[in-house]
């Protein structure tokens, strides 16, 4: 068998064959599967992935679901189709492969499906993560290694690969340059408890689009200013923004005070002390979230018109047309 090369973006390094079953010697599976993160799935697709990574032991749980994505699968299902006992594989994979929670199951070597069981042996894999530049945009690994009769878990070592990239499409001689090759420790992660805080925090909703929630108090208008129970504000702006929620005006409005509730986010939590909490619109009339098809809703006239406005720009800007504002 020739010997085989897996190429990523200039940098090239053998794979030595394994030794041949047949005069053809096996096969060997060298690829960049498509890196596509369950969040931006469609529906459908969502839950076909779901149930076909449950299916062997990759679905790690809600707790990373949107972490997870189609790589693993695509890696485990390519091995389960093409190749036997003895056949090799290399594949360009995200550097959170060799370490999150999400990839548990596929660092397990061990894949079962109604209608295949699939062990590898993964060897040592290759963590990319300290090359400048960027092979690509999120960190990379590569993952190597060969079906056999018994799973071998992915190491926890790796060949750490660092250094500056010299130009695209380099020899691997003009590579081993500015590149070199050491050995390093993966801190496989664990949910574990770690922290004796852990209780006593949870995740919060989601307040976002943060020009549509997140105010702050704004001028008063007119002699008479504000109703009695409601609070006068704007969107609290921030140069973080994203679009295309930065390009547009600030709504204004005077909501009623108890939908107006703090918020803690990052840059209020500082080591061992918080400082004073940002002010969102939160539509919560004590039993429920009120939307903008909710007959309550019409009970609260400041939180309509500002939810209303909202609900409005929401539709019209949102990226896709799977989660309501509300949700």
């Amino acid at each position: 068998m020739r010997r085989q090369a897996s190429v990523d973006a200039g940098v090239r390094r053998p794979i030595e064959p394994a030794r041949q079953s047949s005069p053809s010697g096996p096969i060997v599976l060298i690829g960049n599967p498509p890196w596509l993160s369950y969040r931006f799935m469609t529906p459908p697709m969502q839950v076909a992935f779901k149930n076909l990574s449950a299916e062997r032991g990759l679905w790690a749980g809600s707790k990373v679901a949107t972490h997870q994505d189609l790589s693993a699968f695509f890696v485990a299902r390519a091995i389960e189709l093409y190749l036997k006992p003895g056949g090799r594989f290399g594949y360009v994979m995200p550097e959170a492969v060799l370490s999150r929670l999400a990839y548990a199951g596929f660092r397990s070597g061990d894949w079962m499906s109604t209608t295949a069981h699939v062990r590898v042996e993964f060897e040592t894999p290759w963590s990319l993560g300290r090359l400048k530049p960027p092979v690509f945009r999120v960190p990379s690994c590569v993952v190597l290694g060969n079906v056999s009769q018994f799973a071998r878990v992915m190491p926890t070592d790796a060949a750490e690969w660092r250094g500056k990239r010299p130009e695209p499409n380099a020899s691997w001689e003009r590579a081993l340059e500015t590149i070199n090759e050491r050995s390093a420790s993966i801190g496989v992660a664990s949910d574990r408890i770690s922290s004796p805080y852990h209780a006593s925090f949870t995740q919060g909703a989601t307040i976002a689009p943060r020009m549509l929630l997140v105010v702050e108090d704004a001028p008063t208008v007119g002699i008479l200013g504000t109703s009695g129970g409601r609070r006068r504000v704007t969107s609290r702006r921030d140069p973080q923004e994203k679009k295309p929620w930065k390009f547009l005006p600030a709504l204004t409005g005077a909501i009623e005070g108890e939908f107006l509730r703090p918020l803690h986010l990052g840059k209020t939590i500082l080591p061992f002390r918080s400082i004073e909490p940002q002010l969102a619109v939160i539509p919560w009339d004590g039993r429920k979230l009120l939307s903008g098809d909710d007959p309550n809703l019409a009970r609260y006239p400041g939180l309509e018109g500002w939810w209303r406005e909202a609900e409005g720009i929401w539709n019209e800007y949102r990226s896709s047309e799977r989660l309501s504002l509300i949700g």
